[in-house]
């Protein structure tokens, strides 16, 4: 079973490298996902993979884990670098901002269900936010994984 770190570090690899199915072969099925760029949530691996697959036509969105802290009942929060540009390559964004996540494990697996986002601790705008399953997993409020 992954470590807390090393999965979070797998579906930001994944994302980066837009490598849906590997992503959401570390999702729950009942994961939750911000959409940032189009306000509200998506619920299940389908739904992120509609989202991703439309945000990824409009922009390009790289997001960099700095700093991963652990804390005491499963969360996680991610220091990353989010820079985002557009299809021709012309920044919309570069900053800095945390994502939380919240880790329920089992036996068997570990799983990433849920991201939010939150302002760093120098008053960056949240800009991208991933609940927990009955097999495990991160949770917050955004994103979900699943991991055997």
């Amino acid at each position: 079973m992954p470590n807390t770190q090393t999965l979070l570090a797998q579906a930001y690899f994944a994302f980066n490298h837009r490598d849906i199915d590997s992503a959401l072969a570390l999702m729950t099925e009942n994961v939750s996902w911000p959409k940032a760029s189009e306000g509200g949530r998506v619920v299940g691996k389908e739904e992120i993979r509609s989202y991703w697959t439309r945000q990824w036509k409009e922009f390009d969105p790289h997001v960099e884990p700095l700093e991963m802290i652990d804390h005491e009942g499963g969360i996680t929060e991610v220091k990353v670098h989010q820079l985002v540009k557009s299809l021709g390559g012309d920044v919309l964004s570069d900053s800095e901002v945390w994502h939380v996540y919240t880790i329920a494990r089992t036996v068997s697996s570990s799983a990433w269900t849920s991201r939010k986002s939150k302002r760093d601790r120098t008053q960056l705008p949240p800009q991208h936010s991933p609940d927990t399953s009955k097999r495990s997993g991160l949770s917050a409020e955004s994103t979900g994984l699943v991991h055997p």
